[in-house]
This record gives structure tokens, sequence and C-alpha cells, in this order.
């Protein structure tokens, strides 16, 4: 485990046993916390607690893919890809299943969008690489990576071109 990783578990059971009551949580009759409720504690909210090492070139990278829904398709290819109310926008350094890749992505994906990064970092976006291998963005000042930097989008299953 990480450095980070042990922190954070530390810090969750010292909320969950001791610090509940101090820090405002509720604890139900069965001892159960609502998740939502402990992800607002400042303690896990920190981006910094996070490992994360800066990528700048694409030499080890030779796919980096979000995986999306059609449901949002369409505000996609207007805006670009948006990390809404996370801090970055996530992406995979290859498809769910394949070698290393363990996170970054819904299986159930129906869109992929595959990422120039080495466009985007030439054009200044910051990417970062996290413990677990997420590919992260900030996007721009309004939280956007917009569509100029998508290398090709396809359906996930047909692997038709929608872009």
């Amino acid at each position: 485990m990480s450095k980070a990783d042990v922190r954070l578990s530390k810090t969750l059971t010292w909320l969950l046993r001791h610090g509940a009551e101090k820090e405002g949580l509720t604890i139900s009759t069965e001892g159960w916390a609502n998740l939502e409720d402990v992800l607002k504690r400042p303690n896990f909210k920190k981006v910094d607690d996070l490992d994360l090492e800066e990528i700048t070139t694409d030499s080890d990278l030779s796919t980096v893919v979000h995986g999306t829904y059609y449901s949002h398709w369409n505000s996609i290819k207007e805006q670009g890809l948006s990390r809404m109310k996370r801090t970055h926008i996530h992406f995979a350094p290859g498809l769910p299943g394949e070698s290393g890749v363990i996170s970054g992505m819904r299986s159930s994906c129906q869109i992929l969008i595959y990422l120039d990064l080495a466009k985007a970092l030439k054009a200044g976006f910051k990417f970062y690489r996290s413990a677990n291998n997420v590919i992260m963005c900030s996007g721009n000042e309004g939280g956007y990576l917009p569509p100029e930097y998508f290398l090709k989008v396809v359906d996930r299953k047909t692997e038709r071109n929608l872009m």
C-alpha cells in the first residue's frame, strides 16, 4: 500500500470508530454511515493526497481513452469532455481488461473517445497519472478538454466512427 492509501485507511478508521460524533457524522443503529456524508468530510476531498505523477510526453502511452454514453455525446461533441464536479477528467491507458488497465473507465460505457495526447500536451494541457494508473486532466479554465484534441471517437460495440 502507498503512503496515501495508509493515510486514507487510518483516517477512515478513525472517523468511523471514534470521530463520527465529533465530525457530525450520523451512524445508524446497525453501524452504517452514508457514503456521501463520509465523502463530504474535508479529509476525503483532498486531491493533494493522491500520488499524482505529471505526464510530460506521450512516449509511454500509446492509448489514452475516455469512456462515455450516448446520453452525453451531443454535449461532448460540441463542448468537449468536462470534469463536471470533479477535479479532473478521467482517462484509461487502454481499454478495460487490457494489461495494466484496472480503472479509469466504466466497463459499461458505449462510446470510446481516444485522445491525441501529444497534441493536448503541446497545447499546454496538464496530464497526470494516479497511483492506480488512471490518466487525469483538469481541462481548460472552464474545466473542458475541447473536441479538437480527440484522435477518434467510436461506438464501443460496432467500432463505427462517430466523429
